[in-house]
């Protein structure tokens, strides 16, 4: 009984167990569910930002024709005031004429009424009140002449006023409506780019690979250790005997093991029975007719990130350049193994 018991304890835990499982089951399908509900509303704000700069272009072509028609209504407006204008300078002109006649009537009339005070005895009444007759006829035209040259320069200052008026009007609304377009135009354009930013950066999380690696050339120094002349210098290290080896890579290594099991493969030599170590002649500076070199030792797995980082930053150097010593393991002989000494040098493509 008592193992009965014992049992149908277990059973009970046994399905409490299963039941929380089934809520949290539950759980993520309905967070999975949220997930993708907002995966859709995302798409819905992508396809209505994409019809309001639609619009928003839409607008702008029109507010461009407007402008070209308020152009074209200025340009006329101009015209129109340049002839008015022409018809004030005739009128002057018509105007000086008569008021110069009207002075060449008015000095005759002065002579006349000298002549006429000379000869006032003589009885030439009848041609006196023939001077006086035309001088009321010559100042009533006179008058009419001014009302209308006044009631023309009126009429015109009227009309150029209505023209500027009308035209600052519809250059103010334009201005407005310009503005408003080029806000709408710019909060559209920093949204697209936030959104560009937003789906590069998501794309370059998902991109490890900067650059695809063409070719490796292995060069193998057999049988004597390796001399340098100057080490501080980054000259490169010399050796007889070489032998050229010739391998492919399409990716970025991340780690000190990938590089090792290439290297161990391309000298066809047991990676359980050696020991590998590698010098990395890395570019220090970039001068204008020569690049100066420094030595790295390949130790980890961020030594590896490090070599590939300054090859994508300097961009004039297009070869690695890696120096290779094997040494027996620890169960090794030192017979058993001939001492060598390689350099890896891996080739890629100018930027």
């Amino acid at each position: 009984m008592e193992d009965s018991g014992a049992i149908l304890c277990q059973i009970s835990s046994l399905k409490d167990m299963l039941d929380q499982v089934n809520d949290e089951i539950e759980a993520n399908i309905q967070i999975t569910r949220e997930i993708e509900s907002e995966i859709v509303k995302c798409s819905e704000i992508e396809t209505a930002l994409a019809l309001r700069e639609s619009e928003l272009t839409k607008t702008l072509y029109v507010s461009h024709f407007e402008i070209n028609g308020f152009a074209i209504v200025t340009a006329n407006s101009r015209a129109s005031l340049n002839c008015l204008e022409k018809e004030l300078c005739f009128a002057r002109m018509k105007r000086d004429e008569m008021l110069r006649r009207v002075n060449d009537k008015w000095e005759g009339f002065t002579t006349l009424c000298l002549e006429f005070q000379r000869d006032i005895d003589i009885g030439k009444n009848d041609e006196l009140r023939a001077l006086l007759s035309e001088k009321d006829l010559l100042e009533n035209e006179i008058h009419l002449l001014d009302k209308k040259n006044n009631a023309l320069k009126n009429s015109m200052l009227a009309f150029v006023e209505e023209i500027l008026e009308d035209l600052h009007k519809s250059n103010s609304a334009l201005q407005v409506e310009i503005q408003t377009g080029n806000q709408e135009n710019e909060k559209l354009l920093k949204d697209i780019d936030d959104l560009q930013k937003l789906f590069l950066s998501a794309v370059m999380a998902d991109d490890d690979h900067w650059f695809t690696i063409i070719v490796i050339d292995i060069i193998l120094y057999h049988a004597r250790p390796l001399n340098i002349a100057n080490a501080n210098k980054g000259l490169p290290y010399e050796g007889s005997s070489i032998k050229c080896y010739c391998t492919q890579i399409d990716c970025r290594l991340k780690t000190l093991d990938e590089l090792k099991m290439i290297v161990m493969e391309e000298l066809c030599v047991n990676n359980a029975m050696h020991n590998i170590q590698i010098t990395y002649r890395s570019s220090h500076e970039v001068l204008k007719h020569r690049i100066n070199y420094k030595y790295m030792a390949i130790e980890a797995d961020k030594h590896v990130k490090i070599m590939f980082d300054k090859m994508e930053r300097i961009t004039q150097v297009s070869v690695i350049e890696l120096y290779i010593k094997l040494e027996p393991g620890a169960d090794v002989g030192v017979e058993e193994i001939q001492q060598a000494t390689t350099s890896l040098q891996v080739t890629v493509p100018n930027a």
